[in-house]
């Protein structure tokens, strides 16, 4: 797939670390930052740019883009698809069906670079650590503190062992 003739556009002066820390400053200061609008080829839609209180964990984990838990995810249809080619993101065709290949290219540092155009797959997926967090079972601390153990254990461990962890006790699967 290529993206030539695809029209794609922001409406947004900032690049996405700026648009990130200006982010996080608004909310630690508990102001809401600025609504954007943005045209994706056939859709119009706004976007609130300041993240919610479990968007907030999202941003500062993201295992679940870098490639430890999933190979690939399925993209809705093939507009999606161009979409996020044209961000810069690997897309793969299988038999009619699009996935976007993980670890996501998108994924910078901690937080991801395209996070207000990101695939529906990314925007309805959350894991059980998102789900404790939302349900005040646990602090965004201690959600934070198992993020770290997990990131830790990935610099020592074998990534197949690392992987089967974060399956288990992020997404409840059990093999």
């Amino acid at each position: 797939m290529f993206c030539t003739g695809y029209r794609y556009w922001a409406v947004s002066w900032l690049d996405s670390e700026d648009r990130f820390r200006m982010q996080k400053w608004f909310s630690q200061n508990e102001l809401r930052f600025p609504i954007i609008s943005y045209n994706l080829g056939k859709r119009d839609e706004t976007v609130s740019m300041t993240p919610t209180i479990s968007q907030s964990l999202c941003v500062e984990c993201g295992l679940c883009c870098g490639g430890m838990v999933f190979d690939d995810v399925e993209l809705r249809d093939e507009h999606e698809a161009l979409t996020v080619e044209c961000l810069g993101l690997e897309v793969e065709e299988e038999d009619g069906a699009y996935f976007l290949i993980q670890p996501c290219r998108a994924l910078k540092g901690t937080h991801c670079s395209v996070y207000e155009h990101r695939p529906e797959c990314c925007r309805s997926f959350e894991c059980l650590l998102l789900r404790d967090y939302q349900d005040e079972k646990i602090s965004k601390v201690e959600a934070l503190d198992l993020v770290q153990k997990v990131r830790d254990s990935m610099k020592f461990s074998d990534k197949e062992a690392v992987r089967y962890l974060i399956r288990k006790h992020f997404l409840g699967w059990v093999d």
